[in-house]
């Protein structure tokens, strides 16, 4: 029995040391979601993120809200505001439900004279098109719990 005992300790040792050897699972990544399921098309983030900023703003007063859209979690909404012929872009976030909230401006974004297409929020990603023409614009989608734009593609409509 006391060989068995330590026949039976060895192998625990050995898998516990060779479980403890292999190399680290890779944890999947948050994948930015694509809710318009476009084709992959042109990634131009490069070329368009330092063009774009995520600032505190106020709202313009007496504006009129429009493609107003609230996320799932309410955390966050967005809304539009034409100024001057220009449509600007803004989100919301609720940091304390009917007590406390930031806003944010969403500023650089190409053709502000051209409108927004398909605003929609997946968790905490705002996504939307905007077209250059007829044919073509650029899919954004921005995390809005880092501000920041995360991937933007050139795509033919």
């Amino acid at each position: 029995m006391n060989t068995l005992a330590s026949f039976l300790m060895v192998g625990v040792l050995s898998l516990g040391v060779a479980y403890g050897l292999q190399p680290p699972r890779n944890k999947p990544s948050a994948q930015i979601p694509n809710p318009h399921h476009h084709a992959k098309g042109e990634d131009v983030l490069k070329e368009v993120a330092p063009e774009i900023k995520v600032v505190k703003a106020s709202v313009p007063e007496n504006a009129e809200l429009q493609n107003l859209l609230l996320n799932r979690s309410k955390r966050f909404s967005s809304f539009t505001v034409n100024t001057d012929g220009l449509e600007r872009i803004f989100v919301r976030q609720v940091l304390i439900p009917n007590r406390s909230e930031k806003v944010y401006e969403i500023q650089g974004v190409a053709w502000p004279n051209r409108p927004l297409s398909d605003p929609v929020w997946a968790d905490d990603y705002f996504i939307f098109d905007r077209s250059s023409n007829p044919q073509a614009a650029i899919h954004y989608v921005f995390d809005m719990q880092k501000r920041a734009l995360v991937a933007a593609r050139a795509f033919t409509e």
